[in-house]
This record gives C-alpha cells, structure tokens and sequence, in this order.
C-alpha cells in the first residue's frame, strides 16, 4: 500500500515538473516571438542604415560600423532565439520518451526482480531510452548558450549566472544517465559477476536506479534557479525595451 502511494507521488510530481516545464516553454517562446515582431521593422530599417553608412564614405570610422555591428548583433539575436523554440521542443519529446515512457514501463519501484526482468527483456529500448536522455542534454547545452547570447544584453552577468547553473543541472543529469551501464553490466550475467547471488545484483541494479532519481532531483534545483533567472531576464528585457 505505501508503495503504491509513494509510487503514486512521484508521478504526479513529474506530471507537475512536466506541466511547469511546458508552460515555462510556451511563455518564453511567445515572448521571443513578440520581439521578434516588435523588432522586425527596427531591424529592417538597421540593415538599410548599415548599407547606406557602408556605401557613403565618412572621414569618422565608428560611424560606418557601429550600425553594421547593431545589425549583426540583431540578426545573430534572432537565429538564436530560432535555436531556443526548435530546441526546447526536441529536447522535451527525447526526454519524455525517455522519461515518462520507457522508465515508467520498465521500472518497478518496490520489486527489484521484476525491474531486473523487465530491461533483460526490453534491453535494446532501455539502450535508447540512455541515448535520448543523452540527446536531450546535449540539446540543453545548445539551448543555454542560445538563451545566454539573446539575454546577456540585458545583465550578462546574471546571464552567466543562469548559464552556469544550467550546465550544472546536464553535467549531473549526463553523470546519472552514465550510471545506467552500470545497471546493464550488473544484469549482464558475466562471468565475473557469477560469485554474486541474482538477487544481490539485482538489488544493485536497483540502487544505481534509485541514484539516477535522486540525481535528477538534485538537478532539478540547479535547473529551477537558472530557469528564474532566464526568466527574470526576459522580464526586464520587455518591461525595459532591451
């Protein structure tokens, strides 16, 4: 009975992560699509002015750059906010299959056993379900520097801020999600691991399970303190006209 509430309450908490993960999403990709209307005849109008400057000679050499670099700076902004809305999408679909769909049918949380059983027979899909979580820190090191080049305008102190609490939430959840070879190796059934009684190793295999949870969750926090501060970044960057 207690398991399966327990059971039960860490899906609803993932559930709530999941929706607040989402919401977060869709709020900033709007807001990076108002800016991107707000700012297109700003930056139409930068292009003509760093042709007109580049094509009239001026004795005053900042002059004839200075509008240039505002249009090439505008533009990069722009290609990266493309970056952020096509990253946070895949990355979310690589970690909800990972996550909610693999994990939730393979893992067990009060039998060892039939955990163990379940990935023996499912070995190739729990095999993906590591790559996708893979996939999808790789795109959150992409997605946080593409957040860092359009919000360091506004602090970029702060920026480097949430950037580097971001990176450290991926580097323990890609730690974690490297410990799931070892579950595989321990329910291999080599040679080796033949002195070991089958359930010792399988309640191994479980404990390296239970780390890659509470490794999440400790990544989780890094995760929710660089997402405020993105977040507060973004904020200020409409309520200053950044």
């Amino acid at each position: 009975m207690a398991g399966g509430l327990f059971k039960c309450f860490l899906y609803v908490c993932k559930c709530l992560y999941l929706l607040n993960s989402c919401l977060y999403d869709v709020k900033l990709c709007k807001y990076l699509c108002k800016r991107s209307r707000i700012r297109c005849f700003k930056q139409l109008n930068a292009f003509r002015l760093a042709r007109e400057a580049v094509e009239t000679p001026s004795p005053v050499g900042w002059e004839t750059q200075s509008p240039t670099k505002r249009a090439v700076r505008r533009e990069s902004q722009r290609k990266a906010a493309r970056v952020v809305g096509f990253t946070y999408l895949f990355t979310n679909v690589t970690a909800i299959f990972a996550e909610f769909y693999v994990r939730a049918h393979l893992i067990v949380y009060d039998n060892a056993a039939e955990t163990a059983r379940n990935i023996m027979a499912s070995e190739r899909l729990f095999r993906l379900s590591i790559a996708s979580d893979l996939i999808a820190f790789a795109g959150d090191v992409v997605l946080i520097v593409a957040l860092y080049v359009i919000l360091k305008r506004v602090n970029q102190s702060l920026a480097l801020l949430a950037a580097f609490w971001r990176l450290v939430e991926t580097s323990i959840c890609v730690v974690m999600t490297l410990g799931s070879f070892d579950v595989l190796r321990l329910l291999s059934g080599a040679d080796y691991l033949r002195v070991f009684e089958a359930d010792r190793l399988q309640a191994l295999a479980r404990l390296y399970i239970g780390a890659h949870g509470a490794g999440y969750n400790v990544g989780l926090m890094f995760f929710g303190l660089g997402s405020t501060v993105f977040s507060y970044l973004c904020a200020d960057s409409d309520e200053g006209g950044h």
